[in-house]
């Protein structure tokens, strides 16, 4: 049975901003609170993660030996990332090595593309 999924804004958004390349997860973050003022960090978090375990977007970790894709991430793993930062400190490029970057899969491109998500963006002419 093939059922309909539907994304809500905040986890289209995060998708469309993994189209063009991979993305840094404070960039996800600093992108998303900017255009979206009322979305909190676990928001963005959760939303990342529903992204990852419907197989949409992907999450690595560049590390000495190169990119590493990360099979089994949690929301404590990603709230670590942030431990102890000011709401500024959050939205700057980070003063550590392994940051989080999100890749969109090839069915995280199709989902992106639908038209059912033009709702979100209501045609302004």
């Amino acid at each position: 049975m093939n059922s309909q999924r539907t994304l809500n804004k905040l986890e289209h958004n995060l998708l469309s901003m993994q189209v063009m390349d991979s993305e840094p997860l404070f960039i996800l973050y600093a992108d998303t609170t900017r255009d979206m003022p009322d979305v909190s960090l676990d928001m963005v978090l959760e939303s990342l993660l529903k992204l990852i375990s419907l197989g949409l977007s992907r999450v690595m970790v560049h590390e000495d030996e190169g990119w590493r894709y990360i099979t089994n991430i949690s929301l404590h793993d990603l709230e670590k990332r942030f431990q102890g930062q000011s709401d500024k400190e959050k939205k700057e490029y980070p003063k550590h090595l392994n940051e989080y970057y999100f890749e969109i899969t090839d069915e995280g491109r199709k989902e992106e593309s639908k038209e059912v998500y033009s709702i979100y963006y209501p045609d302004n002419s």
